[in-house]
């Protein structure tokens, strides 16, 4: 096993842990115990983008229940970089976790959504296939708005914030889950190296390329896409918040840089336009 595979592996263990922890552990103790073990899969999504932003990573392959269905991950430098942020940010958010959380933000249920949502966003950029890329996705997507969520009993501001995230977050799903539909339709496979072996042409890849701007710029909350984010964001417990504007906004970037470098490379001039078209307002107005 590669020091790759075994970091992987290790996210996955320590994750069951922390949900375990949060779960069976005491309220006096939920805290230390479920933010040390999600700090430690960080740690653990450190390596592993470390290693794949120097090129050693590799691949893993793991069959499921359904016949012909596999889930692949691969290290690549570009999501390896991501995956690196992922890591770094949720091991100091989770250690911030421990003195902060309180009432609701410290309870099991928002401790076992937060393992998950930590879990999603450091599986998001090593994703090999559609179908991983998109459960990584809407992991990060479900535990996310429980955590949004996590005080609506106290404000009624966070249930209105929590109810356009999580329209927001699964309009987003629905538009990259099109615009992968279309790709793995034309490359005949679910695997991003099949999509890149044989990328889609014509109209097809211009609706598969808006579909997905679409969907990774509502999650990045650009213009107009980003009405979500100033009301979530605020509303959310405080490391949570962190993790959000730090790293899951960033997910959004690192779909569009994966479909313009990887995925649909050779796109027409007026692709670029459409993205300038959305990249300056957004940054003028954020």
């Amino acid at each position: 096993m590669t020091t790759f595979q075994g970091a992987l592996w290790a996210q996955l263990a320590l994750a069951v842990l922390a949900v375990l922890a949060a779960v069976l552990a005491g309220d006096r103790r939920r805290n230390l115990a479920a933010g040390l073990v999600t700090a430690g899969l960080g740690v653990a999504g450190c390596v592993t983008g470390a290693v794949a932003l120097t090129g050693a990573g590799d691949a893993l392959r793991v069959d499921t229940a359904l016949p012909g269905l596999a889930l692949g991950v691969a290290g690549t430098p570009l999501g390896g970089l991501f995956t690196l942020l992922a890591g770094v940010v949720a091991t100091v958010a989770s250690v911030y976790g421990i003195g902060y959380a309180h009432g609701a933000a410290a309870s099991c249920t928002a401790w076992s959504a937060y393992a998950a949502f930590v879990l999603g966003l450091h599986l998001v950029p090593v994703a090999a296939d559609a179908i991983t890329f998109l459960l990584a996705w809407e992991v990060m997507a479900v535990g996310s708005t429980v955590l949004v969520l996590a005080e609506h009993r106290l404000r009624p501001t966070v249930r209105r914030a929590g109810l356009w995230y999580a329209v927001m977050t699964h309009l987003s799903f629905l538009f990259v889950a099109a615009g992968l539909g279309i790709l793995t339709e034309r490359a005949g496979d679910t695997s991003f190296a099949a999509m890149a072996e044989a990328p889609a042409s014509g109209t097809g890849a211009s609706v598969a390329f808006v579909l997905l701007v679409l969907g990774f710029g509502a999650k990045a909350g650009v213009v107009p896409l980003h009405v979500w984010l100033p009301r979530a964001h605020p509303e959310a417990p405080s490391h949570v918040s962190a993790l959000m504007s730090a790293v899951m906004v960033k997910m959004g970037v690192f779909g569009i840089v994966l479909t313009t470098t990887t995925l649909l490379p050779d796109g027409p001039t007026w692709w670029a336009l459409l993205l300038l078209a959305l990249a300056l307002p957004s940054a003028v107005y954020g």
